[in-house]
């Protein structure tokens, strides 16, 4: 069967003939073994993330509450907030349940050792097509793991970032667990990128920090290793103990400056 000028411009090419750039057959090869999915269905995924404007949710850990437990190593577990769990399911279960041609794609970031039981969990509440795309983490950790690598998985976070701008995505909506706000300061390097989204949508005050797994997702999305802007990246409300209303609150705080100033008068 041959494939029509308007088909290879939407797969990136720009004349008919034309070799697909190896980064390119890497990246939509890396999305077919990564995501789970076929030639046609990536196809679809692209299809869906054009509709959408560029834009893709992104749950990290969403039952990670429930799976909490069977670590030794969790200590304690935030207790407060608790509403937030069933806001995160409440909300997944409405995405998936809406046609596909209405929804942003959700991709679920989920560890390896929970990946089946949390598609399990899934497999009801997908309808009308829409589906979940899942990126397999490490344990206790945001960052993709693809294979038995070692380290801190930056290689497959570029192999991740690839595949999401070949895709298209230009925006990232991110949810899911756990995210803590605390005080810090305004010099972390690998939040650079976050840091730099939030003052130019008017945030006040950044003399906060991040922490926990959805810390990894939004630094690694919003810049890649040199810094560079990659996607805009949104916290959304469906984080867990804290989320966006957290945020919020911070970053209309008065900055240390600000108080100086005062005491001066």
């Amino acid at each position: 069967m041959s494939i029509g000028k308007s088909e290879l411009v939407s797969l990136g090419l720009d004349k008919i003939g034309q070799a697909e750039p190896e980064e390119v057959r890497k990246a939509r090869s890396d999305a077919q073994e990564i995501l789970g999915i076929n030639e046609s269905e990536l196809s679809e995924l692209r299809t869906r993330v054009q509709r959408s404007n560029g834009i893709v949710r992104v749950f990290v850990h969403p039952f990670y509450y429930q799976y909490s437990e069977k670590y030794d190593s969790e200590a304690k577990r935030p207790e407060h907030n608790l509403h937030r769990i069933k806001e995160i399911e409440e909300a997944l279960n409405k995405i998936l349940s809406k046609p596909l041609e209405t929804t942003p794609p959700v991709f679920v970031f989920e560890e390896k050792n929970h990946l089946d039981e949390t598609r399990q969990k899934m497999s009801g509440q997908e309808s009308a097509g829409n589906i979940a795309y899942f990126v397999p983490t490490k344990t206790q950790s945001a960052a993709p793991s693809f294979g038995d690598e070692k380290g801190w998985g930056f290689d497959n976070w570029e192999r991740l970032r690839k595949i999401f701008l070949d895709l298209k995505v230009k925006k990232v909506i991110i949810g899911g667990m756990y995210l803590k706000v605390v005080h810090g300061y305004d010099l972390d390097s690998d939040m650079f990128g976050y840091r730099k989204q939030r003052r130019a949508k008017g945030a006040r005050n950044m003399e906060y920090d991040l922490e926990k797994c959805v810390r990894g997702a939004v630094s690694e999305l919003s810049q890649d290793e040199h810094f560079n802007h990659v996607f805009e990246v949104e916290i959304s409300n469906l984080t867990f103990p804290d989320s966006r209303r957290e945020i919020g609150a911070k970053e209309n705080e008065p900055t240390y400056e600000d108080l100086y100033h005062k005491n001066k008068k």
